[in-house]
């Protein structure tokens, strides 16, 4: 390591642990500081040993090797949630039965929080809990910045727990002056960081001028540090008792489990909110550092940390953002920085309360104001603009209901909210993405003129559906009055409906009952049903609600589109054949015959040119062993050779970015491949491959080469003829869906 990584590590290491000092005192003091404040010290020693121990563990073990981890303004928020409803369930209790049952129900929240991480690491579920709406997750988080905004102000007032609907007791209670001293300092704090922003200083910087300030001013007005402890102007007062020797553990006389029990919600809601936190927190470091983070595994060692701290009672911790992307900037990352970062709690801790009760109550309130505030902005504030209004509704909403009537009701209101707006906005996408006819897609198979020019003229005779999404009740009777109207109110109905389902991503059961009205519609219209399921969950709905081939003669079930299509421009082409045999040779459509004699005729002239060529340049060219299976080229390949096909057929294929293969188009007798590479030099757009036995012919390059020098007449018959046949490909592949 460097002289300058090592000098980096060491500021970054003392300067942040001592912000971490700070912040720890004030949230073991917005935990403990109001109902039980003779047990303060207590509290403030488990809180400091827990955040030490949690940090070091980080620094060796997590997937962020030398990370520094530590208490989170989250779960502290949520653990003096936790701590309120212990002790309103036991209003009346002494202070230290109310103490004992707050570190138990802190301890059960933390080791319960940390096994989860730890399930949720260990199999890979992280990716999962992404998938919480992003207004929930922003109003729990939205809502602990308001708890901790609330917590600040208690902090420094001392006038008891602060209620929205009982403002005025607390302002008849609470210290004022020191509640507006934590308020400018904490706004004061966010506003500068907002000013000067990444500058990491300004943190550390603002908490030293502000208890410098301090005593400055208590330096000329000489009160005595009892007078500030009576004043409410420092934390305490404290016992003279060292803080490694107030570590308690609860006896279970004293431990009421009405009272844990009756705070499993809150307990709950700190396990779900403190996921929320350590992904969001995963997500904006990797942006940071510009490193990807596995998530799941910084989880699964989050989880073992706190299972391990957790027993001290201290809130949850993980990985601090700013200091571990400032180490990692000044490549100081290392182990020994993040201990020492988690090591100064040990100093406090080992050090005693002497040092702690000198620390400024408005200091430790405004503390709490300035990462509340933080919150807020970020999830209300910053992401307004980026949330439709409803979203920033259900947000505001979260809040509001966290603050009225509980952290746990609010968390319900969020999840209610989501729903409903969840459901409102996917029955209001359209679960059909589009409708085509056979004339605007064929399927990739090689078919004889007439039966070209049949299909066209027959185009109405298929109609395509194509559906999208998640696909429920409601998007499902979509579907079905949208077929029904096609039936009833066209003049022609068709005789093949093809329901393409490769984009649908799910099926609810009860939109089965749609489909299978669907289904009876066509049956009573003499029409087929095709579906294409595109998945095999999709397919074993359909199958196990009864959309079952073997019960519906009239339904049929392919996995590839492209089987589907041809299925039906097969059938579609004998009741043509049908038709006209009839109808008679004397009574069919004359436009039709004439577009089938020009047809012929024009691709008479090209196979008879094709076959011209062909005899002139077998001299030159190359016998191709023509078996079932042979590539004659793949795709992307940089192919120059020109490929003639004497019989046989040859299949094309194109393989998408996932790695699915999809017959794109299939070439038999008098057609050539490969005019690309050898003229163009391109490389190959499909892989060729013999699909049936024939002759097969290849010109190679450099026989390609000497024909323009010498015979250029040849040469310029060659690439006309080589134009006719690419044109007659795009004309068909435009037309063609591949199969998935």
């Amino acid at each position: 390591m460097s002289r300058d990584s090592l000098g980096a590590g060491l500021t970054i290491s003392l300067v942040f642990g001592a912000v971490g000092v700070a912040t720890t005192v004030s949230f073991a003091t917005l935990v403990f500081g109001e109902n039980t404040e003779e047990f303060l010290n207590v509290g403030i020693a488990h809180f400091l040993l827990g955040g030490a121990v949690a940090g070091i563990i980080l620094a060796f073990a997590s997937s962020i090797r030398g990370q520094f981890g530590g208490i989170q303004d989250v779960s502290a928020a949520l653990a003096g949630a936790v701590a309120t409803s212990v002790t309103v369930s036991m209003a009346g209790s002494g202070e230290e039965a109310i103490f004992a049952n707050v570190l138990v129900a802190l301890i059960a929240a933390a080791v319960l929080t940390g096994i989860t991480f730890v399930v949720i690491g260990r199999f890979n579920l992280g990716n999962f809990v992404r998938f919480v709406p992003f207004p929930v997750m922003a109003g729990f988080l939205a809502a602990t910045g308001w708890l901790l905004f609330k917590g600040g102000l208690e902090v420094a007032g001392g006038g008891g727990h602060l209620e929205i609907l009982d403002l005025p007791y607390f302002l008849d209670h609470a210290h004022m002056d020191q509640v507006a001293l934590a308020i400018g300092f904490g706004i004061g704090l966010y506003a500068l960081t907002r000013i000067l922003k990444g500058q990491l200083w300004v943190l550390p910087a603002m908490l030293a001028a502000g208890i410098a300030l301090f005593y400055v001013v208590v330096a000329l007005i000489e009160p005595s540090l009892d007078d500030l402890r009576a004043d409410h102007w420092l934390i305490g007062p404290l016992p003279d008792e060292p803080f490694w020797e107030t570590l308690t553990v609860p006896t279970t006389q004293l431990v009421e489990w009405d009272a844990i029990l009756g705070s499993l919600g809150s307990i709950l809601t700190y396990v779900v909110v403190a996921i929320l936190a350590l992904l969001v927190t995963a997500s904006g470091l990797e942006l940071a550092m510009e490193r990807d983070i596995d998530v799941n595994e910084e989880m699964e060692r989050s989880g073992l940390a706190n299972i391990i701290a957790g027993f001290t009672g201290a809130p949850t911790s993980w990985v601090i953002p700013p200091s571990t992307a400032l180490a990692s900037d000044r490549d100081a990352l290392h182990p020994l920085f993040g201990a020492l970062h988690g090591g100064l709690l040990l100093v406090v801790f080992f050090a005693g309360p002497a040092l702690v009760s000198l620390f400024p109550r408005f200091i430790a309130g405004g503390l709490l104001v300035f990462l509340g505030v933080e919150l807020l902005a970020e999830w209300i504030w910053d992401t307004r603009k980026e949330m439709p209004l409803v979203d920033l509704l259900v947000v505001l909403a979260i809040v509001a209901s966290v603050e009225l009537v509980g952290l746990l009701p609010g968390v319900a209101v969020g999840l209610i909210a989501s729903v409903i707006i969840f459901l409102v906005r996917y029955s209001s996408l359209k679960p059909i993405r589009e409708t085509r006819d056979g004339r605007s897609v064929h399927s990739g198979r090689n078919r004889p003129i007439p039966d070209e020019r049949l299909l066209g003229y027959y185009s109405d005779e298929i109609f395509i559906v194509e559906l999208q999404g998640f696909i429920f009740f409601g998007s499902a009777y979509t579907v079905y009055t949208a077929v029904k109207e096609l039936f009833e109110s066209a003049e022609q109905a068709p005789s093949f409906l093809i329901l393409d389902m490769r984009l649908v991503q799910g099926i609810d059961s009860s939109a089965t009952s749609a489909l299978l009205k669907t289904a009876r519609l066509l049956r009573e219209h003499q029409a087929d049903l095709i579906v294409v399921p595109g998945s095999e969950a999709v397919a074993q709905s359909l199958v196990q609600a009864g959309l079952d081939p073997d019960h519906y003669e009239h339904l049929r079930i392919f996995d590839r589109f492209g089987e589907a299509l041809e299925w039906s421009e097969d059938r579609v082409l004998e009741q043509a054949r049908a038709q006209l045999q009839r109808r008679g040779g004397d009574q069919a459509d004359d436009g039709f015959l004439d577009a089938v004699f020009t047809d012929v005729m024009a691709a008479l002239d090209v196979q008879e040119e094709f076959e011209d060529l062909a005899r002139i340049l077998t001299p030159k060219m190359e016998a191709i062993d023509a078996e079932p299976g042979t590539t004659l080229f793949e795709q992307h390949e940089e192919n120059r050779r020109l490929f003639f096909i004497l019989g046989g057929v040859v299949a094309l294929e194109k393989t998408d970015f996932h790695g699915n293969a999809s017959r794109v188009g299939t070439l038999g007798r008098w057609n050539m491949v490969g005019e690309l590479g050898a003229f163009l030099e391109y490389r190959e757009p499909y892989t060729a491959r013999v699909d049936e036995p024939g002759e097969i012919l290849a010109l190679p390059p450099d026989a390609l080469a000497a024909l323009s020098a010498e015979a250029p007449e040849l040469a310029h018959r060659l690439q006309r003829l080589a134009i006719q046949m690419i044109g007659s490909k795009l004309e068909k592949t435009s037309q063609t869906l591949a199969e998935p």
